[in-house]
């Protein structure tokens, strides 16, 4: 599950695609700093989890709020910036979770057991915390809010003019 990271308007040339590297790399470490303060793509809090896992985060003396997305770090761990594109006045970066097992980890009997092999990726699990399924409401954390966005490029940009 991508999500891409877009830039644009009008304004000077930007100097080379590095500058769009640069803004994917400083978008994925916001992306990262938001989650695990619970913050999501929309700039809301995530959804609390169920009083079923919160209560096996607890004995397994793991956090249970703020929701962060944590429990092993795989998933922020995963996240890559694949491919940066500059044009002249867009400049974008798609940012993708990993493709490997999503873990053999779970939550069972107050501390984290190591399982089989499961069945689904880092890609997966990140779309499921992202939408929502049937069990588990959406967490959109794979994105920024606008101003977020916003500051990062002009952050960016005046670097690289000093």
């Amino acid at each position: 599950m991508p999500t891409n990271i877009t830039r644009s308007g009008q304004g000077p040339k930007l100097p080379d695609r590095g500058f769009a590297l640069s803004l994917g790399q400083a978008a994925l470490g916001q992306i990262k700093k938001r989650t695990r303060e619970g913050k999501g793509a929309d700039d809301k809090a995530f959804a609390p989890y169920s009083r079923g896992y919160t209560k096996a985060l607890t004995r397994a003396s793991q956090q249970a709020s703020p929701v962060d997305l944590h429990l092993t770090g795989r998933l922020l761990g995963s996240l890559r910036v694949r491919a940066a594109k500059l044009g002249s006045a867009v400049v974008s970066a798609d940012i993708f979770a990993g493709t490997g097992p999503a873990g053999d980890t779970e939550l069972a009997k107050g501390h984290l057991e190591r399982k089989g092999n499961q069945q689904f990726s880092l890609n997966q699990l990140g779309y499921w915390l992202h939408h929502g399924n049937g069990s588990m409401p959406a967490r959109p954390w794979l994105g920024l809010p606008k101003a977020v966005l916003a500051q990062l490029w002009q952050d960016l940009w005046e670097s690289r003019r000093k």
